[in-house]
């Protein structure tokens, strides 16, 4: 893991995205060199580790809004990342209050399946999601979300509830707890909580979890 910045200028994002470029082109020497297409055959074609990438920026949209330089190369970028990503291994989870005045591309959009949503105003939800789907506009409870693995469309909607943690009291050892998780994941070790009653056909956070860790193998993430 590599923390990069917390508050960092626009050119550094962009250097950001041009550096993932430059890994993909990278990798897909490699690949094309090995006879191989995408990261699994690479894997099972030369028997070496080349880990994943997946690269979380919060607030993306500040790349993206107005039309000078910066947010049309940064436009540029993300596309291509979002397209030709994947494949070799590197995956994009973005997050933002709203997309309005942003410069971003239909294509790009088009290549994120997985998206997830608080709620938000009709004119975000025709964008975030699909102009057909204006679900989240209409959610009232605190913490309530849509996950939504299907590019936004409508019938792939899964509404649950976001957990609401305690900075002080529970974050700390919230923390620990994905910490001990996240090795036991690596280690091919994790199960569900014990004591816990799972009624079925409910949509809970460790079971949303799953489908998350399971589907950024094959897909990029948009968070508003």
């Amino acid at each position: 893991m590599r923390v990069l910045s917390m508050e960092s200028s626009r050119a550094f994002g962009l250097c950001v995205l041009e550096s993932l470029v430059q890994e993909m082109d990278r990798r897909g020497a490699l690949f094309k060199k090995a006879g191989v297409s995408d990261l699994a055959h690479w894997r099972e074609h030369t028997g070496e580790t080349l880990a994943r990438i997946v690269v979380i920026i919060d607030e993306f949209q500040v790349l993206l809004v107005g039309q000078d330089r910066f947010s049309r190369e940064a436009a540029e970028r993300l596309d291509d990342i979002t397209r030709r990503g994947r494949s070799f291994g590197l995956h994009l989870v973005l997050s933002t209050q709203t997309l309005k005045n942003t410069n971003i591309n239909d294509s790009t959009l088009s290549n994120i399946a997985i998206r997830i949503g608080l709620q938000m105003d009709e004119s975000d939800c025709a964008k975030f999601f699909h102009r057909d789907n204006l679900a989240a506009s209409s959610l009232k409870k605190v913490g309530e979300a849509y996950y939504n693995t299907g590019q936004g469309r409508s019938e792939d909607n899964v509404r649950f509830q976001v957990a609401f943690l305690d900075r002080n009291k529970e974050i700390p050892g919230r923390v620990e707890q994905l910490r001990r998780r996240g090795q036991a994941l690596d280690n091919r070790h994790i199960s569900k909580p014990k004591n816990r009653t799972w009624k079925r056909g409910s949509t809970n956070c460790f079971d949303l979890s799953k489908r998350v860790r399971r589907t950024l193998r094959t897909a990029n993430c948009l968070m508003c």
